[in-house]
């Protein structure tokens, strides 16, 4: 792959980070349901949870970005339009 390549690579990450950034806040609404339980606590608690995971997921998803972006700019000067 040359740097272009791997510039668009670096976008498509960063989207897939927003995507699951979105996902995770959504998750994390749900959360807020008025049903009063104990088996709605265990809802909440897994919903709080998964909000997480996605969370974290966005933020490795950033990483391998920004990660891939470096490599394509050292690899042959392609420009930095992929970073944030």
């Amino acid at each position: 792959m040359d740097g272009v390549q791997l510039q668009r690579c670096a976008a498509e990450l960063y989207a897939l980070a927003d995507e699951a950034r979105g996902e995770a806040a959504r998750v994390g609404a749900v959360e807020r349901v008025e049903w009063r339980s104990l088996a709605a606590d265990r809802f909440r608690a897994v919903l709080r949870r998964e909000a997480l995971v996605g969370r974290r997921c966005a933020d490795v998803l950033d990483d391998a970005a920004r990660a891939v972006a470096a490599h394509a700019r050292a690899i042959d000067g392609a420009p930095a339009g992929a970073t944030r």
